[in-house]
């Protein structure tokens, strides 16, 4: 065996149980020898980055520590006083640079935390800014209780340092995880707060990006000629800024809209030119989003196996970003799909991850659809007992959020499986509760 080997634990239980055995300040000592070793294989001390800013600028030049960046935080931290000098700057430095790696691997959890940690060490606007961040990342890992958290504590940060501009931008985000997560009024109340902000700032840039968030919030409530007017608005601001990520995300918008008039080939084309600039830009999480929707179009349009491979696409890059909530709406389509096509099995399961998924979130809206989207497989496979339950829990989830279209519609798919199977239709929800 080599000497090297012989140091080798073959459990993490056992390494850490080592080090408990040290005395606290001899532990500290060696997180402190550890940092100033790896550091200096890493060819010393990145630079002091640029302060956090609300445009979030490009993340610093590549450093050799970067992969240990996280590493060489916590080695800091767990030295104490124990180091020839004070660790904290580079704590802050090697936190920062270590959020930044995360965020653009897209490992959210991990993101999370770190900001989380960083916020800690900052001050003034740099803390509202990592809030912000961390409140990000959680959205996107699907943890909406804690990015809603999390932007309320950014919220307070910025406004206690009068920062106008990042208030509409907190303001702005937050409405969007409102959006998300079924509470319509909420979201277009902080929605028009942040769009007066904007427009006070003289930010047109931001002022595009929230038109167009706004038409997406009117386009799901099915107000559609508003949605147009808004994402018309959005892409000529983002036309004439030169903002091509956020002109393919409002195009993908558009193509909705055109669909809805019933101009399918213009859709198709208008998603294609979307997706042309996702993929020249490098967005591959808003390529994943309109990929979805393109084959929402096509499974409308009765295009199955052209849905159902752009919907494969779109579920392998959200799993590739670890977009959880869009992960989730996918899984749901394909089971839906797989329904129409006789894979039940494969439909069921989809339909319980999705679920799984939707419920994690808190979001209702999105819970209720699959839960009654599932009753129908559920009697086609016999299992009336736990058809009933879905049906009960589904349908009135989507009558306690008022969404009574939606509701109608899969009343019917529900009468037409339960007289299918020749059974009586499972009863209809009572009528919507008072809105919460």
């Amino acid at each position: 065996m080599h000497a090297e080997l012989s140091y080798l634990f073959r459990h993490a239980l056992l390494r850490d149980a080592a080090v408990q055995l040290h005395l606290p300040g001899d532990r500290a000592r060696l997180h402190a020898l550890a940092f100033a070793v790896l550091e200096d294989l890493c060819g010393g001390r990145p630079p002091e980055p640029p302060e956090l800013h609300p445009t979030e600028p490009g993340p610093p030049a590549p450093h050799a520590a970067d992969p240990f960046a996280e590493e060489l935080a916590e080695h800091a931290r767990l030295a104490g006083d124990q180091a020839p000098g004070p660790l904290d700057p580079a704590r802050r430095i090697y936190l920062r640079r270590a959020a930044e790696n995360l965020e653009r691997g897209f490992q959210n959890q991990r993101c999370e935390r770190v900001w989380r940690e960083f916020s800690g060490l900052a001050t003034g606007i740099e803390k509202g800014i990592a809030l912000r961040r961390a409140a990000t990342a959680a959205q996107r890992s699907g943890r909406m209780r804690s990015a809603e958290e999390l932007f309320e504590r950014a919220l307070a940060a910025v406004r206690e340092v009068g920062s106008a501009l990042l208030e509409s931008i907190v303001l702005a985000d937050l409405g969007m995880l409102y959006a998300h997560t079924a509470k319509e009024p909420q979201a277009m109340h902080l929605y028009d707060q942040a769009l007066s902000g904007f427009r006070r700032a003289g930010s047109r840039r931001h002022e595009g990006v929230l038109l167009g968030a706004m038409g997406r919030l009117l386009l799901n409530l099915g107000r559609f000629d508003e949605a147009e007017i808004l994402v018309r608005q959005a892409l000529a601001i983002h036309r004439d800024l030169g903002n091509r990520r956020s002109e393919g995300l409002d195009l993908a918008n558009l193509a909705q809209l055109l669909e809805h008039k019933g101009h399918v080939d213009a859709a198709v084309a208008a998603f294609d030119e979307a997706l042309a600039i996702h993929r020249d830009m490098g967005n591959v999480v808003f390529e994943g989003i309109a990929l979805g929707n393109l084959a929402n179009l096509y499974s409308r349009n009765g295009r199955m196996a052209e849905a159902e491979r752009a919907w494969e696409r779109a579920l392998a890059i959200h799993r590739q970003t670890a977009d959880t909530r869009n992960e989730g709406t996918i899984l749901g389509n394909l089971a839906w799909l797989y329904s129409v096509t006789g894979r039940l099995p494969e439909a069921l399961r989809g339909f319980e991850i999705s679920l799984e998924i939707h419920r994690s979130m808190g979001n209702l809206r999105a819970e209720g659809s699959i839960s009654c989207q599932a009753a129908p497989v559920l009697i086609r496979l016999g299992r009336l007992e736990e058809a009933r339950e879905a049906w009960r829990s589904g349908s009135s989830i989507l009558r306690d959020c008022r969404s009574l279209e939606e509701l109608a519609a899969q009343t019917a798919q529900m009468r037409t499986a339960c007289h299918e199977a020749g059974l009586e239709p499972f009863p209809a929800p009572e009528e919507p509760r008072p809105a919460r």
